[in-house]
């Protein structure tokens, strides 16, 4: 996943040596994801694929995303208020 400078999240599934082969819009340009001061992806969710965002916002909100994937993001749950 990438947040671009605009709040746009886009997700490139499936990358391998050969490049990125789909770019799907997650989010289109969102303010409040502009700042957002790190993220990153895994498995942190029971389903058992990498398919989680974590969020760190600059008030220090720290949201995960599960079930992230083409068809959006997952409910926010909410890790530390």
């Amino acid at each position: 996943m990438v947040r671009w400078t605009d709040g746009t999240l886009t997700l490139y599934p499936d990358v391998d040596d050969s490049g990125t082969h789909q770019e799907i819009t997650l989010l289109p340009p969102n303010a409040a994801w502009t700042n957002v001061i790190d993220m990153t992806v895994g498995n942190f969710s029971a389903n058992g694929w990498p398919d989680d965002l974590v969020a760190l916002f600059p008030d220090g909100q720290l949201t995960m995303y599960p079930d992230s994937g083409s068809k959006g993001l997952g409910a926010p749950v909410a890790l530390v208020a």
